[in-house]
């Protein structure tokens, strides 16, 4: 029984260790305070490849301990940059709106053009 304790308590110490080395962030609206799903986070890691995470349902987002820039995207949001050192002092994150104004957009009920059509003499409009 003592082996199998303290088995257990060899393989469940590195993983704890291992997890408290992430950073958990939170992303909010900066107008509603509501939490933003679905915002990809994205940074180099030490191998120099992209690492792409993305925020669940409660807006939280969890990255391994990094170093550098860490970019913010979401849909209808402006893009945001913030250093690994300030998302580890201030781990909340508020995300602007992006305003899109749109150009007008005529709408034509006839699909071709009016053409005058000129049959045996007779002018048809």
């Amino acid at each position: 029984m003592c082996t199998r304790v303290l088995f257990f308590l060899m393989l469940a110490l590195p993983a704890s260790f291992a997890w408290a080395q992430d950073i958990s962030i939170r992303l909010l609206d900066k107008t509603n305070l509501q939490p933003i799903s679905g915002v990809a986070v994205s940074y180099i890691n030490e191998a120099n490849a992209q690492v792409m995470v993305f925020s669940d349902g409660k807006g939280q987002a969890r990255l391994p301990m990094l170093k550098g820039e860490v970019v913010i995207q979401a849909v209808g949001y402006l893009t945001r940059k913030q250093s690994a050192e300030a998302l580890k002092q201030n781990p909340v994150v508020y995300l602007n709106e992006q305003l899109n104004s749109l150009d007008e957009v005529v709408v034509s009920a006839s699909r071709f053009e009016k053409r005058n059509v000129t049959w045996l003499n007779k002018s048809i409009q």
